[in-house]
């Protein structure tokens, strides 16, 4: 059996604005890998010919690429979004 979904205008609106939220999220997080990179290779100088600083680069990018992610999910990860207490059982039904 086929549901037709009943779509209301402040559904779409709220799905488009997750997308767009989630694609600016996308963007910084782009962007602070970029300066990650940037610094990183300012600081532990590798050049060629030369790889003395090269399992300092790679265990500094190894411990920020897992330490930030995990710090993030640790202290945001709690939080619940609020509760709808009179959210509509049957809202995508027709």
């Amino acid at each position: 059996m086929l549901y037709r979904r009943s779509f209301n205008a402040a559904t779409v609106r709220s799905y488009w604005v997750r997308c767009c939220l989630m694609a600016s999220l996308m963007n910084v997080a782009l962007v602070a890998d970029q300066l990650q990179t940037k610094y990183l290779n300012y600081l532990f100088e590798v050049g060629r010919g030369s790889y003395a600083n090269l399992p300092e680069l790679i265990l500094a990018a190894v411990a920020i690429g897992f330490i930030v992610p995990v710090a993030g999910i640790l202290a945001f990860g709690s939080i619940r979004p609020p509760r709808r207490l009179n959210a509509p059982r049957d809202a995508f039904r027709n």
